[in-house]
């Protein structure tokens, strides 16, 4: 994230409520496989649309941005 000094006197109040979402998901499996030469692992945890993580090195990032 890019240093922006314009948001240094923002206080708690400015900042805009963020709300946690519910959605009912379908997936069929919470594990999730891959066959990439480059991952050292073969089976993973699913991770579910809507994460709040938001982990900068996901691949599942983008369905929940």
């Amino acid at each position: 994230m890019a240093y922006a000094p314009e948001y240094e006197d923002l206080t708690v109040e400015d900042l805009p409520e963020y709300r946690t979402q519910f959605f009912k998901d379908h997936s069929k499996s919470i594990i999730s496989t891959n066959d990439s030469p480059d991952v050292h692992f073969d089976a993973s945890i699913n991770p579910y649309r809507g994460c709040e993580h938001g982990c900068v090195y996901c691949y599942a990032r983008p369905t929940h941005e």
